[in-house]
């Protein structure tokens, strides 16, 4: 761990207060590294892949010093302000926000008219609304523009039946962003043995965390997709560009999943 940390700390170069942050809209702000916690817990159980090739995570310039806003939820919200302002975000679009996190709540509030922002989770206190993402039988077919869905599928027994059914409460032509943990040296998702008892060392060691169930492969998450229906765009370097990455603190290979119905 120690050679991990060391590592992180000659990597941040940039002086501080030199990156954006599109979730909270601050520009000369400092971004912190990955907390030392899943540092010390991928160290500790022996993590059996390279932390380093997490497809998207900068563990150098990870979260907003001001909002706490992870890289990914950055790259979230480069695309959504751009597709809100064609949109009549402020208007017309809803949008249901699983396992909410605080900075992107008060960023949605920001473009999404009142009663048509709505959160919803299965465990955690304060949601509009508690539901099993395996089964959404609260939300009828085609009723949400836009669905966000950020490192939730890798954490329910069945995602086939989950993504399934974020196909059918999106409305046609609604879009659902669908991101989770990949590991880009694997060819196929590394799943959790349904009939065999996990230790919170063995999750730690094989999926990356005590309460995930699998660790995807990039194939593997995208075939899932689009077995669903979906139609997919896997937005890269290549469509925001290589400075807006540099000045949002966004990893070279981080890939924002834009899904459509």
């Amino acid at each position: 761990m120690f050679k991990i940390l060391k590592k992180i700390k000659r990597k941040i170069k940039k002086p501080r207060g030199s990156f954006s942050c599109s979730v909270c809209g601050t520009d000369a702000v400092n971004l912190m590294p990955l907390p030392q916690k899943y540092l010390r817990s991928f160290d500790k159980f022996g993590f059996v892949h390279s932390i380093f090739l997490f497809e998207t995570l900068n563990l150098f310039n990870y979260s907003c010093e001001k909002c706490s806003s992870a890289d990914r939820s950055r790259l979230m919200a480069l695309y959504l302000t751009d597709y809100f302002n064609k949109n009549n975000a402020d208007k017309s679009l809803s949008l249901l926000d699983i396992a909410p996190t605080k900075h992107l709540q008060d960023y949605f509030k920001k473009h999404i008219v009142s009663g048509k922002y709505r959160t919803a989770d299965l465990a955690m206190e304060g949601v509009d609304d508690k539901i099993d993402i395996q089964d959404m039988k609260l939300y009828e077919d085609n009723t949400w523009d836009v669905i966000i869905c950020s490192h939730v599928l890798e954490h329910v027994k069945n995602d086939q039946k989950a993504i399934d059914e974020i196909y059918r409460v999106l409305k046609e032509g609604g879009i659902a962003i669908l991101m989770v943990p990949i590991i880009l040296e694997i060819d196929k998702s590394v799943e959790a043995d349904k009939n065999k008892s996990y230790t919170e060392a063995e999750r730690w060691k094989y999926f990356g965390q005590e309460d995930h169930e699998r660790l995807y492969s990039k194939s593997d998450f995208m075939e899932r997709i689009t077995n669903s229906g979906f139609k997919m765009n896997a937005l890269d370097i290549n469509y925001f560009g290589k400075e807006v990455y540099e000045r949002f603190g966004i990893s070279r290979t981080s890939v924002l999943y834009v899904v459509k119905k």
